[in-house]
């Protein structure tokens, strides 16, 4: 098939479903956005092979802009994503947990069960002296701690997507069944925290890649890529800023918007990192910098969907076979860890930060990922091709598990701390506000 009537096929469907959706979804139709995965991988190269690898390639350019609208969109939502701060602290200490144990679950099962690829390049993290007691039986004096270079990559982009909670599945629960309460405004907190600190992570691990694939032409050290990163993301959101000004027109905010997504995008792509950092970055800085970061928020979110959707389409598409046979266990492995880790690092945040609710089974509540944790394995497959089929593989299946199960748990929670239906009085000002906060996620005002 043309790839261009393709491209206007996908587009064209994207929107139409939608507006379908949005009109028609009700509480007896949860719409996450498996059904779109799904449609991606019977269009990619293991079905029918219509979205090609060739095809893949050519649409680069169009994932680039999709993954920088997401990533610019999650940017103007920090301002009140930070707040309250002690749910945000909470959320930000499980999420980065979280991540350190994915991922080492994962690196530990690909580097010492799986086995290094051939030809891999290994890196040591530290030694550990044991001394001359113990060195005949181990045959050396040291313990070295290190792997294969591509697992760290990998490991990595998978506890990112791991970290990952979705507050649009939360909020449309509790929406489903009026919940308002401060569980529900715990949960959605954590959910909206655990994507700004998913990214960043991210965004830091394509930027330490790109620092150790240049070291031996420019010998730039990761402090010095980090900072040019962050100093290209604040700037390009200064420069918006700059353009706009006083501008009261909205379709010309809306024009500026896209083309500092666009060139936020470029700019990501160039620097061999992801666009979803730069136009992080850029959005962070509108949002706390611009008095239009409000009505360009509102102004894109109808966007946000139709993005996903095209997202989850392509992430499908990229879906390959893996090489080895135990790889197919790594998405086993993956699902274990995280749901542990998720109900633990949330239960311990908890109780780390003081004035948070104690809330048994709170971390099960926010299993369900959503459409960032896709975004993060299409920018993965961007910019790791070789390796991105575990990635894709695990990520994926990953998602299409935790979302059928998410809305159940998500309401066994908020039904559990009695904030569902008539529970909580509708007269309480929180309980309201809750409910608001809800209502506005699900009809897009926010996150993912």
């Amino acid at each position: 098939m043309n790839e261009t009537i393709l491209l206007v096929t996908l587009v064209v469907f994207s929107f139409a479903i939608s507006r379908l959706l949005s009109r028609y979804a009700s509480r007896f139709f949860v719409v996450s956005g498996i059904e779109y995965l799904l449609l991606g991988i019977i269009l990619g190269p293991l079905v029918s092979g219509i979205l090609s690898p060739e095809a893949l390639a050519k649409f680069s350019p169009l994932v680039n802009l999709l993954l920088g609208l997401v990533g610019f969109l999650l940017g103007l939502r920090a301002r009140s994503t930070l707040r309250p701060a002690n749910a945000a602290i909470g959320g930000s200490l499980a999420s980065l947990a979280l991540i350190a144990l994915v991922a080492s679950a994962v690196f530990g099962f690909l580097q010492y069960v799986v086995g290094p690829p051939e030809g891999s390049q290994a890196v040591q993290f530290a030694s550990l002296y044991i001394g001359e007691t113990f060195s005949g039986l181990l045959g050396a004096e040291f313990i070295e701690f290190g792997g294969a270079v591509e697992y760290i990559w990998v490991a990595l982009a998978i506890g990112c997507a791991a970290a990952v909670s979705s507050p649009v599945l939360i909020a449309r629960a509790a929406s489903f069944h009026r919940a308002r309460g401060p569980t529900l405004d715990l949960l959605l907190s954590y959910a909206e925290t655990s994507q700004l600190i998913a990214i960043a992570v991210f965004g830091g691990t394509l930027v330490w890649a790109r620092a150790a694939e240049s070291a031996d032409v420019f010998r730039i050290p990761i402090t010095i890529w980090l900072a040019i990163t962050a100093a290209v993301g604040i700037l390009i959101g200064l420069l918006f800023n700059l353009f706009i000004g006083r501008e009261r027109d909205e379709m010309r905010i809306y024009v500026a918007a896209l083309g500092t997504v666009t060139f936020a995008s470029g700019a990501g792509a160039a620097l061999g990192v992801s666009p979803l950092i730069i136009n992080l970055l850029a959005g962070i800085v509108v949002s706390y910098t611009s008095r239009h970061a409000l009505r360009l928020e509102t102004t894109l979110t109808p966007l946000r969907h139709p993005i996903l959707v095209l997202l989850r389409l392509f992430a499908g598409a990229m879906i390959g076979l893996v090489a080895t046979p135990l790889l197919w266990l790594v998405p086993l492995v993956y699902i274990a860890t995280r749901v542990v880790a998720r109900w633990f690092t949330t239960w311990s945040s908890t109780w780390i930060v003081s004035k948070l609710p104690q809330v048994p089974r709170l971390g099960l509540g926010l299993v369900g990922q959503g459409g960032l944790a896709v975004a993060i394995a299409a920018s993965f497959y961007q910019r790791f091709p070789e390796e991105a089929p575990v990635a894709l593989v695990t990520i994926v299946g990953g998602i299409i598990l935790s979302d059928i199960w998410s809305y159940s748990a998500v309401r066994r929670i908020l039904a559990d701390a009695g904030e569902t239906d008539a529970a909580v009085d509708s007269d309480d000002p929180s309980a309201s506000r809750t409910r608001t906060q809800a209502h506005q996620i699900v009809d897009g005002g926010h996150g993912h």
